[in-house]
């Protein structure tokens, strides 16, 4: 997923670099490239897959800075790394809010990062029940599986509950997927 801001700053195009380096850098960001484009990244594909905190899904952000007369043209790309991995609603308001406070801390030099970490604490937060329900899930669907499988098709060998139990832990997955998804 790629979005863009575009704004214009009053002083010069290198405290507009390093502003914008400060508040990445604030927010787990490494610096890759620092001329012509300022270019940081945070996260890894596989890492984000699975951690509970939205900072550890892999992103990376590009800023063309350039001066314009009296002003200073910044040109920011957010390039985040959605391919396995959905947003729930308080990581699509964390990362939104990142963006808020950036513009806020470019044009006035100061950004509530008590406000980001409460917000990122609570999309751990969500993350975390969203897991534990679906562990829970899984687990009923074992337990259904198991009791289903051995008394319904015991007649038809060792295996065939093992198979029906893999069956019902697929589908409460896929029940898990299907509740926890975005209604939009």
């Amino acid at each position: 997923m790629k979005y863009r801001w575009s704004g214009e700053v009053d002083y010069s195009d290198e405290e507009a670099r390093q502003r914008l380096r400060s508040y990445f850098e604030s927010l787990g960001f490494q610096c890759l490239q620092d001329q012509p484009e300022l270019a940081l990244q945070r996260g890894s594909s596989w890492g984000g897959l699975f951690a509970l905190s939205p900072r550890r899904i892999w992103m990376q952000v590009s800023a063309k800075i350039q001066p314009w007369g009296v002003h200073t043209l910044v040109d920011v790309t957010f390039e985040i790394a959605l391919r396995l991995r959905r947003l729930s609603e308080p990581e699509a308001e964390l990362l939104v809010s990142e963006t808020r406070e950036m513009v806020r801390y470019l044009q006035e030099g100061r950004a509530d990062f008590e406000r980001l970490e409460t917000l990122h604490r609570q999309a751990v937060r969500a993350r975390r029940k969203a897991r534990w329900v679906a562990w829970l899930l899984f687990a009923l669907g074992f337990v259904f599986g198991v009791l289903a499988g051995s008394s319904v098709f015991d007649w038809m060998g060792f295996i065939l509950p093992y198979v029906g139990l893999f069956l019902v832990g697929i589908l409460a997955g896929r029940f898990v997927v299907w509740l926890l998804k975005d209604r939009r």
